[in-house]
């Protein structure tokens, strides 16, 4: 930076050069780079640099997944062309299968698109796909395609539509195993109104799938609810979703089997 503010250009580019000769495939260096290409030489220059690099035999596998991602942001952020960004992904995919970096990037690009009520089916596709090509096709280590399962857990929680809950108790189930308290907890607060039928059907399967500890857990941080509003004896049709499921989960005594190991907080003993 020191010599592209003094003006020789030529003497930083040099550097540049002579830094990947010590460390080939070194990301940050070639980003770094790049967007010096970029200020000098435009958009192309900077691309060309990119390019040059995946090519070479000197990066590995990871450093040129995480090349290709880079690439694809130039386009979409740069010359604002997410279609071409959207193709370098496509077509790059089944060299990347390792890489985490390019696969997060694939999939923020995808959510990160702006949409209106007619385009979200349409996108929702496309990220749905690249979930998909996440859980099924890729390489990635399984906590990393258990984060990314998260991330778009909470996409289909806020952007997802009528079908969204069946895809996210499916996708808690897939993977997290047993149902998790939070999980459930996460779920139904975005879930405005549900009829109490509804939700004393979620209480059986969560008896019959979770851990003792698990409805502990879920006891304990919804308990607060439980003392503010409702009489459990006047219960309304329908009632606000995380409400109405704690009032359901603290007054039924096969779903809670104790509380007492819960904490040493006077408040949470009188539940």
């Amino acid at each position: 930076m020191f010599e592209e503010s003094q003006g020789r250009v030529d003497v930083a580019r040099a550097i540049y050069e002579a830094v990947l000769l010590l460390l080939p495939g070194h990301i940050e260096t070639i980003i770094s780079w790049a967007n010096f290409e970029r200020r000098h030489g435009g958009l192309d220059a900077a691309i060309d640099v990119y390019r040059r690099q995946i090519e070479s035999t000197e990066c590995d596998i990871y450093a040129k997944g995480a090349l290709t991602a880079e690439w694809a942001r130039l386009l979409w952020k740069v010359k604002g062309k997410p279609e071409e960004a959207r193709q370098v992904f496509q077509k790059n995919q089944h060299w990347y299968l390792d890489s985490r970096y390019f696969w997060i990037n694939y999939l923020q690009f995808e959510m990160d698109q702006p949409t209106s009520a007619e385009t979200e089916p349409t996108q929702y596709a496309r990220i749905h796909q690249v979930m998909d090509d996440i859980r099924k096709k890729s390489h990635l280590p399984p906590a990393i395609i258990k984060d990314l399962a998260h991330f778009y857990m909470v996409y289909l929680l806020e952007r997802g539509g009528k079908d969204a809950s069946k895809e996210y108790l499916l996708m808690d189930r897939e993977v997290n195993g047993q149902v998790h308290p939070f999980s459930w907890i996460h779920f139904l607060m975005f879930t405005p109104i549900l009829p109490a039928t509804s939700l004393q059907v979620l209480l059986l399967s969560l008896e019959r799938h979770s851990t003792g500890y698990q409805r502990n857990a879920l006891a304990s941080t919804l308990g607060r609810y439980h003392h503010a509003m409702f009489d459990s004896r006047k219960l309304p049709i329908c009632l606000p979703s995380p409400l109405l499921f704690c009032v359901l989960a603290l007054t039924s005594t096969s779903f809670i089997p104790s509380t007492q190991h819960l904490t040493s907080q006077p408040e949470a003993a009188n539940i």
